[in-house]
């Protein structure tokens, strides 16, 4: 990325912030240079139904045509091209999805080296049921 396209991404990002001035700024600006634009990332704190509408609040704001959704351990991802930069919404999993037991595992015995030993047992497995889409229009 030359620093052209990186002074052309950062206006884009200060005129979405002129043209939003009740909305939450981004929380972070980030640049690399292996990446195609600058990533613009909104962090939010809200729960349950205030997340969504946070969420869709700040989407339909920046009004990429669509939103690519993923998760991790910990976060709710949802990253949409805004044309001359890339924005990035992101919400805690407790925020807008359901933790759901989908099975167990057996955890084998172990030998005692440092750690007292421990039998075989099961543990639960969880996953992370999140909303295909939060936005109007599956997007």
């Amino acid at each position: 990325m030359t620093n052209k396209e990186v002074a052309r991404s950062l206006r884009a990002i200060a005129q979405w912030a002129e043209d939003h001035p009740d909305l939450e700024p981004p929380n972070c600006i980030m640049t690399a240079k292996f990446q195609e634009r600058v990533i613009s990332h909104w962090y939010g704190t809200a729960m349950g139904q205030a997340a969504k509408e946070w969420i869709a609040t700040i989407a339909s704001s920046i009004g990429a045509p669509k939103y690519d959704k993923s998760s991790d351990e910990s976060n709710y991802l949802m990253s949409g091209d805004a044309g001359d930069y890339i924005a990035q919404i992101c919400v805690s999993h407790y925020a807008v999805c359901r933790k759901v037991k989908v099975g167990e595992k057996i955890v084998p015995a172990s030998a005692k080296i440092i750690v007292p030993a421990q039998e075989q047992h099961t543990e639960p497995i969880y996953e992370w049921e999140c909303p295909t889409s939060i936005l109007k229009g599956g997007k």
